[in-house]
This record gives C-alpha cells, sequence and structure tokens, in this order.
C-alpha cells in the first residue's frame, strides 16, 4: 500500500481540477487532527483532509476513512507524528458530497447518527443523488443525507493506488 502515491494522486487532482490553494500555517502543516465531536469520543486520524465543510482522515489502526460533517465537530486539534511517510494537511475548497463522489463505488459505509443509543448503519453506498447517499442495507435501499450523520466511515481496500480513484470533473 502505497499511501504517498495516493495522497498525491488525490493533491493533484483537486488542485488541478478546482484550483484549491493549500494555506500556510503551522496548523495546515500537521499530519494528524484529534476530532473532537458534539457526540461520542474523540478520534485521531492521520493523513487528515480539510474540506469546506468537512474533516476527514484514516483511522490510526484500520484501513477506514472518518469522515466528520462540520457542524458535528466541536474541536480539531492539530497532531504531528514522527512517521514522515504520512501525508500532510490537505486543504481543499470542496463540499462533503465531492468527497463521497470521489470514492469508487459500491464502497461498504458505516454512519452514525447523532443520537448515543442509536447503533451504527451499515451498508454498500452505490450512488450519490441530489446529495443523499443512497445505500443497499439488509433493510432495503435507503437514501441518507450526510449533513444527518455524526460521522461515516468509509471502509477501503489494501491496495488503495488501484482501487480507490478520485474522480472530478
Amino acid at each position: 500500500m502505497n499511501l504517498d502515491h495516493l495522497f498525491e494522486d488525490l493533491e493533484a487532482q483537486f488542485e488541478s481540477g478546482f484550483g484549491a490553494t493549500v494555506a500556510h500555517s503551522k496548523f495546515l502543516s500537521c499530519n494528524g487532527l484529534r476530532i473532537v465531536p458534539q457526540r461520542g469520543l474523540p478520534e485521531n486520524l492521520v493523513a487528515p483532509i480539510i474540506g469546506s465543510d468537512f474533516v476527514a482522515g484514516l483511522d490510526q489502526g484500520f484501513m477506514l476513512w472518518h469522515v466528520f460533517p462540520s457542524e458535528q465537530i466541536i474541536e480539531i486539534l492539530p497532531q504531528t507524528y514522527e512517521d514522515s511517510e504520512l501525508p500532510r494537511l490537505k486543504h481543499f475548497d470542496r463540499k462533503l458530497c465531492d468527497l463521497l463522489e470521489s470514492f469508487a463505488k459500491p464502497v461498504e459505509i458505516v454512519w452514525h447518527t447523532g443520537e448515543m443509543h442509536n447503533a451504527p448503519q451499515r451498508g454498500m453506498m452505490v450512488e450519490l443523488v441530489c446529495g443523499l447517499m443512497v445505500v443497499e442495507t439488509t433493510r432495503g435501499i435507503v437514501a441518507v443525507s450526510p449533513r444527518s450523520a455524526s460521522k461515516i466511515c468509509i471502509e477501503v481496500v489494501d491496495n488503495l493506488s488501484e482501487e480507490f480513484e478520485v474522480r472530478v470533473g
């Protein structure tokens, strides 16, 4: 698995397609973030991405993307890990739906609602329609607003450079 290649491709496609600029500050030079959500426990993410209405990053222990709508976050703390192979924070003027659209589909997802007593929901996101995730679940097909989730986890395969592609434009 080559994370550098994945994130170089991601950055190049976002920047070339949309002229995104990366702000230069100490905060934006980190390679990890600690997310403190409104509900749930804080989470540490590596190779983070900040969009116009979301924050995302890879789980430190599993091949999962964790995606948080901005309004679900209380605080973001920059983290710097010694692993120089980890990509630095990427900042794009892109929306949550753009990020979700960039994943090759179908893709397995888990989404959490804001209610702590509700169990996470799981299914295969097959497409995005009018800003809604269309997900095949054990209950059948459901449409879910990404903004209604407190967190979305997207499972990635081992070979990210071949299986994960960003489609822009």
